[in-house]
């Protein structure tokens, strides 16, 4: 029986990601300026975008067509801002933020935002990094391991494939054995090249220890247990320090990270000690099987940003369990949840932070995490930090997301098009519906003229030009089709496709310079192989391509002419001169790949 009813209960183990995760917007942007210190870029309405603001989200979330730079990219940048601004207030206006979905959702943003004022005052705020440190870890930044490692998901395991490899067999060979990752099956867990900051703390400290050839005892990280072998290492020869002074800030960075990862976990387990939390293992699992046979098993992995639980599949899964939902789900100190709790605990989340009901772990975890921000709440709640100035900004911004996007939704549903306009769009633009003039080429791309010429006068003399650029072409994405590039319309392929279009089908051209010849350009010889006459196409025949273009268009001049109408009715100023000066790049930035340990 206490088996039993032991099996009936599971401690949820409360991890500290998402708290942490909000450390995020403090780590990247520093400490945000005081009031009187804000400089104030735009004057939408009664709202303010300040040159801080702006900067993060041009960096970070760049509104801006591709190739603009300069002041251009500025101003488109900051027009989307006060388009949003713009749509917010006139959603305002109409009573659409007193919506009791909307009012939900916002008193969910305003928990999120205390909490995070919260983690600012017990861990952010409470972490330094020496200059000792910095040095200290600069000079490990400078050194590249190469390393392999199997992983064991307990120690038992872990030490049992550390005895093989002491027995004599080869790393690759248990590799192939044991990794379901393809790469690390294959390469026999070799990890590459990595250096300070780009591994787990644990596994880097383990690492780093090391010499070449030298076997680890198994390592303890937040995934399981690794044996590690370190294969090469290399150190910068000269290190200086101007070296330092330029890597300093992204070396405090990291530093600053995994303090407060360290500082979080220890925060969290004091502060859910006493909280007792426990989920209740029958109603649990029968939840999550009702939901896989209702919703089919989780996909993984799932982006952030993408909807991981919708409204519609909460409302089948709850339409399903119906009888089941007064059972309690989870248990804590002072209270408890039944299914049905859950549920309306669940409507206010956002969609992409929902957890996964057909998912145990997936489910288990969310469940621990939604329980430990309500304590969390209730704590930053407690210390009116919902009230503070950086908590109120963060709710209004996630309120102009959500009005932006339910104003803008209301306003494009009403966009309709006629017969009449597609037909009339038709005739407008029927160049872009009819099928162009195209050629096809075969050609072989050499570096050489000589080599060219040689190749040109073989061709004349009958051998076959498709077995020639199997055996002499450069160009690999036309190396297996014998040098054809396939039919394409003018403006393609440059001096190549200029000239097809000017010769006829059977001509041999070449040998022509491309790129400036070598050593990274080189000569062109092709034969026009092909030749089609553009045709035109009915209206019936593109119907469907037609209605989805002059839809598209039609809803974006209405919607650029509602957001002009506010511009009318809510004053907007700029200051252009510190648009001007507002410190940028101009190119959009992608993430950086991370060296990451997989199974």
């Amino acid at each position: 029986m206490g088996k039993q009813r032991k099996q009936n209960k599971i401690l949820i183990v409360v991890s500290i990601g998402i708290f942490f995760s909000m450390a995020v917007f403090f780590l990247d942007c520093g400490k945000r300026k005081e009031v009187s210190e804000v400089n104030v870029l735009a004057k939408v309405g009664d709202r303010i975008i300040t040159d801080e603001d702006f900067r993060i989200s041009y960096e970070l979330w760049p509104r801006y067509s591709w190739g603009t730079k300069g002041m251009d990219a500025k101003w488109e940048h900051l027009n989307t801002l006060i388009e949003k601004k713009l749509v917010a207030l006139e959603g305002i206006r109409r009573g659409i933020d007193q919506q009791e979905p909307i009012r939900e959702r916002l008193k969910w943003y305003q928990k999120k935002a205390a909490i995070e004022q919260l983690y600012k005052r017990e861990i952010s705020e409470n972490v330094e990094i020496t200059e000792a440190e910095a040095r200290e870890a600069f000079l490990k930044y400078n050194e590249k391991i190469r390393a392999r490692h199997l992983f064991a998901e307990t120690l038992d395991e872990a030490l049992k494939l550390r005895d093989r490899l002491l027995a004599g067999e080869r790393f690759e060979d248990v590799a192939a054995e044991i990794f379901t990752d393809p790469t690390l099956r294959a390469n026999g867990g070799d990890l590459g090249f990595f250096t300070w900051g780009e591994m787990d703390e644990d596994f880097e400290k383990a690492a780093f220890s090391l010499m070449p050839g030298e076997l680890s005892e198994p390592v303890k990280t937040r995934w399981g247990y690794h044996i590690i072998k370190v294969e090469e290492r290399h150190r910068n020869a000269i290190i200086t320090e101007y070296d330092f002074y330029q890597k300093k800030n992204h070396i405090d960075f990291i530093l600053k990270r995994r303090k407060e990862e360290k500082l979080s976990r220890k925060y969290i387990k004091d502060f859910m000690d006493d909280k007792k939390v426990v989920l209740k293992g029958k109603p649990f699992g029968f939840l999550v099987r009702t939901s896989r046979e209702k919703l089919g098993p989780p996909e993984q992995p799932i982006p952030p940003y993408l909807p991981k639980l919708l409204d519609r599949e909460i409302g089948e899964v709850k339409e399903v369990i119906e009888d089941h939902l007064d059972e309690v789900l989870v248990t804590f100190e002072g209270g408890h949840w039944t299914i049905g709790d859950f549920f309306e605990k669940l409507r206010p989340v956002p969609p992409s932070e929902r957890p996964l009901l057909s998912s145990f772990t997936g489910l288990k975890n969310g469940i621990g995490v939604m329980v430990r921000d309500e304590f969390l709440a209730k704590a930053a709640f407690k210390k009116g930090l919902h009230h503070s100035d950086e908590a109120k900004t963060e709710v209004q911004k996630q309120q102009e997301d959500i009005l932006f996007g339910r104003l803008k939704t209301s306003i494009l549903d009403t966009v309709t098009v006629t017969e009449g306009e597609m037909l009339s769009y038709f005739q407008q633009n029927r160049d872009d519906y009819d099928i162009p003039e195209m050629v096809n080429v075969r050609e072989i791309f050499v570096r050489d003229r000589s080599t060219a010429e040689d190749l040109l006068s073989r061709i004349k003399a009958g051998e076959d030009m498709a077995a020639l650029a199997r055996e002499y072409t450069l160009r690999t994405w036309v190396k297996d089709k014998g040098g054809e590039f396939g039919y394409f319309p003018r403006g393609r392929h440059g001096e190549i496709g200029r000239l097809a279009f000017s010769h006829q089908a059977g001509d041999l051209v070449g040998p022509i310079e491309i790129a400036g010849g070598p050593p990274h350009g080189g000569y062109s010889i092709f034969k026009v192989i092909g030749r089609k006459d553009s045709q035109e196409k009915s209206f019936e025949e593109v119907r469907d391509e037609v209605q989805k273009d002059k839809f598209k268009k039609k809803k974006k001049a209405v919607w650029a002419d509602f957001v002009a109408s506010l511009r009318d009715r809510y004053p907007v100023e700029v200051d252009e001169d510190l648009l001007t000066s507002v410190p940028v790049t101009d190119t959009q930035g992608r993430p950086s790949p991370m060296v990451v340990i997989r199974r």
